[in-house]
């Protein structure tokens, strides 16, 4: 009996190991043209050491200029108007803040003579397998797949109000003051309420300004939060952002 429960369980154990092989060569071989087609595109976007930073992505403004996307969040970062690119393969790079949406959280960063944009998609469904590329915080540029599962409003912690300062800085129309219930008491704070599609994408510090892209390697939206339970996604959805690149 001992001896086939040994087996028994040497089979589960090999069989669970040849899944997750398999699922692996299927994943990296099926998408490792996405992927390299991505390196080119995406970028570390944050202080000049890269403590503290997001990620971003080339794109192209209706006049032809190439510039770098990210979130408006991330643009806080900036110390006078200036904030740091880092590629695959080349040390950080100083570039100006072009402008910053008060209605989503999107900022345009100037491009570099390289930079290679993501196209836009056309259109988009719910249940799209959607990749989206980045630096999360501790690690390398980092692939992850999901799928867009909803489209509405999401409403994201910015700051907590605890000065007249804090409430005068939450003013833009992306906005809202709201009072929320602790076990300290009630608290205001700050928040961000915007249009927003959730993912079932794995999302962590770091990802925030990361491209979301279909499997034909066209953006579909841009990472600007995850749950905090489940740690999904959720990204601006790509008519925000036609909307907040067409002046440029």
């Amino acid at each position: 009996m001992k001896d086939f429960l040994k087996n028994y369980v040497e089979w589960i154990v090999c069989a669970a190991v040849s899944l997750l092989i398999a699922t692996l060569v299927v994943f990296f071989t099926g998408n490792s043209n996405l992927d390299e087609q991505m390196k080119v595109s995406v970028y570390k976007v944050g202080t000049q050491d890269m403590r503290s930073h997001g990620s971003g992505f080339g794109i192209e403004g209706k006049s032809g200029v190439k510039y770098i996307l990210t979130n408006d969040h991330v643009c806080d970062i900036a110390k006078d108007g200036i904030i740091f690119v880092q590629g695959y393969g080349f040390e950080p790079v100083g570039r100006r803040v072009i402008a910053r949406s008060k209605i989503t959280d999107l900022c345009l960063v100037e491009g570099l003579p390289n930079t290679v944009p993501i196209p836009i998609a056309s259109n988009y469904k719910m249940l799209d397998k959607t990749f989206i590329f980045g630096y999360p915080f501790y690690s390398e540029y980092t692939p992850q797949e999901g799928k867009l599962i909803s489209k509405g409003f999401a409403q994201v912690l910015d700051h907590i109000i605890a000065s007249d300062a804090d409430k005068a800085s939450c003013n833009s129309p992306k906005q809202l003051i709201i009072t929320i219930a602790t076990i300290f008491g009630p608290i205001d704070v700050c928040i961000l309420n915007i249009h927003a599609t959730y993912t079932t994408i794995n999302t962590f510090p770091g990802n925030s300004g990361s491209p979301a892209v279909n499997a034909n390697g066209e953006l579909v939206g841009i990472i600007f939060a995850g749950d905090n339970e489940t740690h999904w996604g959720i990204i601006v959805p790509k008519e925000d952002i036609e909307n907040f690149i067409k002046d440029y």
